[in-house]
């Protein structure tokens, strides 16, 4: 349990491990709420938002919590922080993180953004983690958004950008050129043009919906890697992306030996540093005028 003299005592500086109770299991699965992977879009965000009291907030595609957990402590308890996602068991923890960490303040749906169970004009603020760019129609949740969004409320949407991850794109490429497998190139190309839009069309999609962008923030991260099959293996790239890959290549008949080429050129191009992955990302600050 979180110490009493933290919760009632607002004179409290320091936080030693002891206070907090560091031996409290429950506490400890609380602290990974912040996704490494979205992080940097994240931590963008959460310096383009504008804090306001009395807030009705919205995060769409929350997730197991972040930023919605944070954005809720830095709004405090005079806003409401709503929480949507389609992910049943990552709300079920959001909700166990709340409730733990006494944060009253956040009410979290599973459901899907192209419906929303909001009225009009309610959101004071609307953010997007990397999420809108992953639902099924991009288009309708932003039409959502604008429908939900009060007169001059902030829109603020994170989003990577087609060039992700692209030395790995360009190495299955070749690959499949080399194989003759040219339709399976045209399936990977339509996988990143409806997950990862340009800087262009996500402006042309938001002006569509009725939003004023007021600044759109260009930036880039990488990821490194020992080699090419500490890559492939890591556990938020098997998860995330290689099951995605791997149904791609199925046509190819042969998509066990085109990772493992992928992997052997990967390991190739490591040998004199390590495999680095660049993920260049867009932030969107918009309103509703």
């Amino acid at each position: 349990m979180l110490s009493n003299t933290i919760i009632n005592n607002q004179h409290t500086k320091a936080y030693s491990p002891e206070i907090i109770g560091s031996n409290d299991i429950s506490l400890i699965s609380l602290i990974d709420e912040l996704p490494l992977w979205s992080a940097p879009f994240g931590i963008k965000m959460l310096d383009v938002i504008e804090y306001k009291r009395n807030s009705n907030m919205l995060d769409i595609g929350c997730g197991s919590g972040f930023p919605l957990i944070e954005i809720a402590q830095r709004l405090g308890e005079s806003s409401n922080c709503y929480g949507i996602d389609p992910w049943e068991t990552a709300i079920i923890r959001l909700k166990e993180k709340a409730t733990k960490l006494q944060l009253k303040n956040i009410r979290c749906y599973d459901c899907k953004a192209e419906e929303m169970p909001f009225e009009d004009d309610f959101f004071d603020l609307i953010v997007s983690n990397n999420g809108i760019n992953n639902t099924e129609n991009a288009e309708l949740v932003l039409n959502e958004c604008f429908r939900t969004a009060k007169k001059s409320a902030q829109l603020v949407i994170t989003a990577n950008l087609p060039a992700t991850f692209s030395l790995l794109y360009e190495t299955i490429t070749e690959i499949l050129l080399e194989n003759g497998h040219y339709n399976v190139i045209e399936s990977f190309i339509a996988h990143i043009n409806q997950k990862r839009k340009s800087i262009k069309e996500q402006t042309l999609m938001i002006h569509n919906a009725g939003f004023n962008i007021r600044q759109v923030y260009e930036e880039n991260y990488t990821m490194k890697f020992l080699d090419g099959s500490a890559f492939l293996n890591h556990s938020f790239i098997k998860t995330a992306f290689k099951n995605i890959w791997f149904k791609l290549l199925l046509p190819t008949q042969c998509a066990e030996e085109i990772f493992a080429e992928v992997e052997h050129r990967l390991n190739e191009i490591s040998i004199s540093s390590n495999l680095q992955m660049e993920v260049p990302f867009v932030v969107f600050d918009c309103f509703k005028s």
